[in-house]
């Protein structure tokens, strides 16, 4: 007898995993998106970027939230259900990436604007002379805030001489700018700064990333927000998508999670868990936490005379 051949059902049955988190951001970007391809793809987190340039991050719990993040609890690598080449299907509340499918629905909704008020009357010259001790000795050999911090010796390290030299002159243009309240300083510092370094978010990016955090922190918020969007403007237009993404959203006032512990401690006068929440921006990715926290620690030295 012949045998008649059935070819299979070409429905995809998919990993069904409900979000427990997720930044407004990322909750406007699946509402109105189209066009999405697969950015990056790691272990822990999957960037997609749609038509507009717009970047949403799928990140595992243990990244914790940032300020376009859809947190997943998936116990196993992201790289096991999506691929650079996954096919995409957006919907409201539900993200079909590879052979996952996301439900949102029920996430918590997550601010990425921490109390920044609440840091401006607790901030000190004392508190940035203490980071700025512990991240000398804690800054990675490799990293730009070591080539920064331990003077003309630090050339010795992984660190490019010609990224160091060409840092000094625009970082000191930015501190100008935050001392003075000059946003065409700030865009001057930015411009020299943007794309600085090798990697997704370079060495400059992070810098200042940083430094936004720190003008939120010390500076009102009418004044915050002129600065850091003079900053962020002048910069993502010559770095990384991904840089750009955080840069921007730095500019509104919105950082990750790990930012948030900082602040807090810092508005609690809590100097262990400012160092705790320290080590931990630190440990994001080789050197960028050292260098984010580098330009926080710059920052913050130009805009205190500010408001001490």
């Amino acid at each position: 007898m012949k045998v008649i051949g059935v070819r299979r059902s070409s429905i995809v049955i998919r990993r069904r995993v409900a979000a427990v988190s997720i930044a407004p951001a990322a909750r406007v970007w699946l509402r109105h998106t189209t066009g999405v391809r697969v950015l990056h793809i790691f272990d822990r987190a999957c960037n997609l970027v749609n038509a507009a340039g717009e970047i949403v991050s799928l990140v595992s719990p243990e990244l914790r939230e940032g300020p376009f993040t859809i947190v997943i609890p998936l116990e196993m690598p992201f790289s096991r259900f999506i691929d650079v080449d996954s096919r995409i299907a957006v919907h409201r509340a539900t993200l079909d990436v590879g052979d996952l499918r996301i439900a949102t629905s029920t996430a918590r909704e997550w601010n990425p604007r921490p109390r920044w008020e609440d840091t401006r009357q607790a901030l000190s010259l004392d508190l940035v002379d203490g980071l700025l001790e512990w991240l000398c000795t804690r800054a990675p050999s490799d990293s730009l805030a070591h080539a920064l911090f331990k003077g003309p010796g630090s050339r010795r390290t992984g660190v490019q001489s010609s990224v160091i030299e060409v840092a000094r002159r625009p970082i000191a243009a930015l501190q100008a700018g935050i001392a003075r309240g000059d946003p065409a300083l700030c865009r001057s510092g930015a411009r020299g700064l943007a794309g600085l370094g090798a990697g997704l978010t370079p060495a400059g990016d992070d810098f200042l990333l940083g430094a936004m955090v720190a003008i939120w922190s010390a500076c009102p918020s009418s004044e915050a927000a002129a600065l850091a969007e003079s900053i962020a403007s002048a910069s993502a237009p010559f770095t990384t998508s991904l840089s750009a993404a955080w840069l921007q959203a730095a500019a509104r006032g919105e950082v990750a999670a790990p930012w948030h512990d900082l602040i807090s401690s810092i508005a609690r006068g809590d100097r262990d868990g400012v160092l705790s929440a320290a080590e931990r921006i630190l440990n994001t990715g080789h050197t960028s936490g050292a260098d984010a926290l580098a330009g926080f620690v710059v920052g913050l030295g130009a805009a205190l005379p500010l408001v001490e």
